[in-house]
C-alpha cells in the first residue's frame, strides 16, 4: 500500500487514517519510505497493475504494425495517478511515441525505466 498526504505546515488537523480493504488481512508494521523511492515503488506497483490487467487497465498490441510483442498499457485513475506502460518483447522493434497534455496543471512525471 502506497498512501500520501499533501501535508500543509499551517495545518492544524494532525490526525490522520488508513484503510485497506483486499481479499486477505493487512497488517501495518512500519513505515518504509526508508527504503524505497517514491518513483521506484510507483513505477513497480503500476507495472504490475498494467500485467495484470486490473480494473481500468486497457491494453493495445501492435500485431497490425508487424510488432505483435509490443504491448501499451493505460490507465488514469481517480486518485490522481495514471501510467502509460510500454513492454516491447520484439528483438527487431523500436517503440517511438510523442503524448501530448493539454492540462499540465499539477502533474508530476516519474522518468520511464
Amino acid at each position: 500500500m502506497y498512501a500520501e498526504l499533501d501535508w500543509q505546515d499551517t495545518a492544524e488537523d494532525t490526525e490522520f487514517c488508513f484503510t485497506c480493504y483486499g481479499a486477505s488481512r493487512s497488517f501495518y508494521l512500519r513505515d518504509e519510505k526508508s527504503l524505497f523511492e517514491k518513483g521506484d515503488y510507483l513505477r513497480k506497483v503500476y507495472a504490475s497493475k498494467a500485467e495484470e490487467m486490473l480494473e481500468g487497465v486497457t491494453c493495445s498490441n501492435f500485431a497490425d504494425k508487424g510488432a505483435a510483442e509490443v504491448k501499451k498499457y493505460k490507465s488514469f485513475g481517480e486518485e490522481g495517478y495514471g501510467f502509460i506502460y510500454i513492454v516491447n518483447d520484439e528483438k527487431d522493434a523500436t517503440f517511438k511515441e510523442k503524448v501530448n497534455y493539454t492540462t499540465f496543471t499539477g502533474l508530476t512525471m516519474i522518468k520511464p525505466q
